[in-house]
């Protein structure tokens, strides 16, 4: 008589594979991610920073004139004037930046200017 199937034993052994490929990739694949995550959040703080920038190169008046003086512009600035997107979502919390909180601090140094994105916003994305 001809068996059609597989033993238990077979099974058994699939099974033990499939998990072991998958205590494998998923550590792997997960870390990946919120490796992604974290480069993604960062890009967007640097678009900011470039919001910023073409916001002070439009608003060169509103800028600091002596050394080490510095300008807040929110992210609320940035939204209200067409900059920047008002809703920006942080990709590792999930959440929007603040429009009021999220902010960049221009200096002057110089004849140059410093764009510097908040600690707190910074921070989010680590």
């Amino acid at each position: 008589m001809k068996k059609n199937g597989f033993t238990l034993a077979e099974l058994l052994g699939v099974l033990v594979i499939l998990s072991l490929i998958a205590v494998i990739t998923v550590p792997a694949v997960t870390d990946s991610l919120n490796k992604y995550k974290r480069e993604l959040c960062n890009t967007q703080v640097k678009e900011i920073v470039s919001a910023a920038k073409a916001w002070g190169t439009d608003n060169i008046l509103l800028l600091p004139t002596e050394d080490n003086a510095t300008y807040i512009v929110s992210l609320e600035t940035l939204s209200k004037y067409g900059y920047i997107d008002s809703k920006i979502e942080n990709p590792v919390t999930k959440e929007n930046f603040d429009l009021e909180d999220t902010i960049v601090t221009i200096t002057r140094k110089g004849k140059r200017y410093t764009y510097e994105m908040d600690e707190a916003t910074k921070n989010s994305c680590s």
